[in-house]
Order: structure tokens, then sequence, then C-alpha cells
């Protein structure tokens, strides 16, 4: 179930399989439309199997396990989460296009040398935390499909640098070595702008820390 949570992040696109490695020279554009399509298609490499995606919309209908109340320790007596935001999920690895494990990378081998560059130089993929920590999953078509379980129901400081913590796990496990975001994305509003910059400020000094510490 724990692969479950995990692969939800990557269902986004059914289409794109093994023969996105041939058009790699597209990541040179510096567009974040074409690299956001191109991470999603190397990562639906890892949804092939209808047991897998079974598995995620049963995970997706499970309610979140922190109470939505603005004052909760999140079954914690710190309010902070505690272990891993995905358990038991290694870092993900490039096992070939036979390999039977469902994370791992078939096509995509982030050191493997093309025309005198590496494949992860070519395609500087990015983390889009909206699209990622903060959208629900739905579209014009249906109705959200993901529920994270160390959501909250809030929108305070302490979720915002709660989800910046599962961003960077996310990110680390991923091996992706970019991310992007909006302001208010990443913090929460204030009563006043004052506030509101001192909100962005704090999740930010977390974001450099983390940044740091995951390089």
């Amino acid at each position: 179930m724990e692969s479950a949570k995990f692969l939800l992040l990557l269902i986004s696109l059914n289409a794109i399989s093994n023969i996105v490695v041939k058009i790699y020279l597209f990541a040179l554009m510096n567009f974040e439309f074409v690299t956001y399509i191109f991470i999603l298609g190397f990562f639906n490499e890892l949804l092939c199997d209808s047991e897998i995606q079974l598995k995620l919309l049963q995970t997706a209908a499970g309610p979140p396990t922190c109470p939505a109340d603005i004052g909760s320790d999140c079954a914690t007596g710190s309010g902070e989460w505690e272990g891993e935001f995905f358990p038991n999920i290694p870092k993900i690895k490039y096992e070939g296009p036979t390999s039977k494990n469902p994370l791992s990378f078939k096509w995509y081998n982030a050191e493997e040398v093309i025309l005198g560059k590496k494949m992860k130089d070519w395609m500087r993929f990015s983390v889009a935390f909206w699209h990622t920590f903060r959208g629900t999953g739905g579209d014009p078509f249906g109705a959200p499909t993901k529920v994270w379980p160390w959501e909250d129901g809030t929108n305070s400081l302490s979720m915002a640098k709660r989800r910046m913590r599962a961003n960077f796990e996310f990110i680390e496990k991923l091996g992706v070595d970019l991310w992007c975001f909006h302001d208010r994305d990443i913090a929460p509003d204030g009563k006043t702008i004052e506030e509101a910059n001192a909100n962005l400020d704090e999740v930010v000094a977390l974001a450099k820390e983390l940044q740091v510490t995951s390089c």
C-alpha cells in the first residue's frame, strides 16, 4: 500500500512510455510544460501493472490520517510528522527494460552518456510543487483522486512545512535535481502583506535547508 501512495504521484499520463528516450532532445526546450509532460512520461513506465493501478484507486479513496484541526498534533506530541512520508520506498533506480520491479526506471538511465552529455543533463526534470502536493488530482472531467495522509485539512504554517519535507523526500527518492513553485503554493497567506511575506520567508528558509541536505 505504501508503494501505491508513491505511485499515485506518477499516474498523470498513460500514453507516453518507452518512446520518450528517442525524443530526449526536446528537453533542451526550457518550458515548464514540456518538462512536466516529459517527466510524467518517464515515470509512466512505473504504471504498467493493472494491479498497481487498482491499489492506487483504493489508496485515493482513503481519508487523511490527521484530523482537520489547525491545532492538531497529527497523532504525535509535537505536531510533526514522524518517520518517512513514503515509507518502504527506496530510491528509484534504472534497472533496464527487462526489470520486473514496478518501482524502477526501464528506459531512463540518468548517468548514460548520449552525444557527449548524460541523460539527466539532456532532460533536466523538475517536480512541480503545486501539481504534486497541492493539487487534488482532479481535472475538468473528474473529481479529486488523491488525499495525502499527512494533510490535516488546514493551510497553516506548520502544514506548509510538513508538505515541504514531503516534497524533498519525494525529490530525493525520485532522483530529480530541480523543483518549481509559486509563492502561495508553498506558504499560506496572512492577514496582512507583512504576515504573508513572513510566512513565505519561513518556509523558504526551510526549503533552502532541505535543499542543501538533500544534495
